[in-house]
């Protein structure tokens, strides 16, 4: 067996531990985020200020997407909520690891209807 042969193998053999731990960081990320939401609500209800329109949102949980990135220091998962106007609001959750597990420090709005709002997770000093 070649070099070649013996690191694809490994590679290879390696692959399916590598998934299994971004599966369970992706779905403990997902599970501190359920939590803190579970947490906040109120009789169904998710109330976030959202400072560009100058208002408190009362939100109502439509769906949680798949999808669980890295953005800076954060792991960031977005869930989409409809508003008390009927828009569609989707939120994105910033958690980070904590002590074996990971906490959710904040929502995020990340869209209105379809419209995005950058924003930058970075820290910065002065």
């Amino acid at each position: 067996m070649t070099n070649i042969h013996r690191v694809v193998l490994f590679a290879l053999l390696a692959l399916p531990i590598t998934l299994l731990a971004e599966d369970a960081s992706t779905k403990a990320a997902r599970q501190s985020m359920h939590g803190f939401v579970a947490g906040q609500m109120v009789g169904g209800t998710y109330y976030l200020y959202d400072p560009l329109e100058s208002r408190l949102l009362a939100l109502r949980f439509s769906e949680i997407h798949d999808e669980v990135r890295r953005e800076g220091s954060f792991l960031v998962s977005c869930s989409r909520f409809t508003d008390q106007f009927g828009r569609s609001v989707d939120l994105d959750f910033l958690v980070l690891p904590k002590g074996g597990g990971f906490v959710t420090t904040q929502a995020i709005v990340h869209d209105i209807d379809g419209k995005a709002r950058p924003y930058d997770l970075k820290v910065k000093a002065k």
